[in-house]
């Protein structure tokens, strides 16, 4: 089957270590043109895709597919300018900073007849998958809590609300897809000076339906702790670490090579059922699912992933938090 020609606006953090390498792992796809103000870059990628400008990304007749990897504050504008040149747009997360500019990319994709999605590869961690699967199964129960924890021992900006931005509308997210809501956000942003640095956080309290739920990162943190912790009525489960995908794609290994995971113990869980404590292994990792079924998608097979009304929940639910 033909593959499906991709440009890739952005070839930073983003661009160049998580859609470039799970594109190229996925047969269905192939990079054809980057827009880069750093074309020494592209020795990352397989095969030999062209550095371009924005606009010779939107007229090649040879990309069908645009993934918005650029800065933030460039989604709304890059995402829109590929719709209207007829392409179907993957967009990173944080998808845009309103519901006024998600309404009107979403509002422009449907009348273009162009799929519009936003790159949630979080769903597919090894923690997320787990505890969706156990509250599918329907073994615990009515759920009661949900505390989700992105603990960072490195320092990074001293600017809570920003990793509140990169690391809380993933959670947001993971929130919606599995209780299919969020809302009455209550935000917290924070701030301490250390002998390391400048620790900064948040925490993000919400309501999904029943479920009491609370989302919180930090920086500089002395230890790690569980990345997530569900309680039910008959039962709970505890995911003791975070999923190792990003810190192996960030260190220079692909996704495709045969030995990616060679001496990466899977994350493991805790249950506790029936008065008893059992030790599982995670579901593994699967980030490769996002563009694999995005594909079908993009031939008419299968529906997104992630939907319209779930990115704009999840902007809804960010924009509410920081008025």
């Amino acid at each position: 089957m033909r593959p499906i020609g991709v440009g890739l606006v952005g070839h930073g953090a983003s661009g160049a270590f998580l859609h470039g390498p799970l594109l190229e792992a996925a047969q269905d796809y192939d990079i054809r043109a980057v827009v880069t103000a750093r074309p020494e870059s592209l020795v990352l990628r397989r095969g030999a895709p062209r550095a371009v400008d924005l606009n010779s990304c939107l007229e090649a007749t040879d990309v069908e597919l645009v993934v918005v990897a650029s800065p933030n504050a460039m989604h709304y504008a890059h995402a829109h300018a590929a719709l209207e040149a007829g392409k179907h747009v993957v967009v990173d997360k944080p998808f845009v900073p309103s519901v006024r500019q998600a309404d009107a990319l979403i509002a422009l994709s449907e009348r273009v007849g162009r799929t519009l999605t936003v790159f949630q590869n979080r769903r597919f961690d090894a923690d997320f998958r787990t505890v969706r699967r156990l509250v599918r199964s329907g073994d615990l129960g009515n759920v009661i809590s949900y505390d989700a924890r992105w603990d960072r021992q490195e320092a990074g900006s001293n600017d809570p609300r920003q990793l509140f931005v990169d690391l809380g509308s993933h959670q947001i997210d993971q929130v919606i897809a599995l209780f299919g809501a969020a809302t009455n956000p209550r935000l917290e942003l924070w701030s301490r000076s250390t002998p390391d640095g400048v620790a900064v956080g948040y925490d993000l309290h919400l309501d999904a339906n029943a479920v009491r739920c609370r989302l919180s990162g930090r920086t500089l943190t002395p230890a790690i702790g569980p990345s997530l912790e569900l309680q039910a009525s008959r039962g709970a489960v505890v995911c003791e670490r975070s999923d190792p995908f990003a810190m192996l794609i960030h260190s220079g290994r692909r996704p495709s090579d045969e030995d990616f995971w060679k001496g990466v113990p899977r994350p493991t869980a805790v249950l506790h059922l029936a008065g008893r404590e059992t030790r599982l292994r995670c579901s593994p990792n699967a980030w490769r699912r996002f563009y694999d079924r995005l594909a079908g998608v993009l031939r008419g097979a299968s529906k997104p992933v992630v939907t319209h009304e779930q990115m704009r929940r999840v902007v809804s639910v960010m924009e509410t938090a920081q008025a």
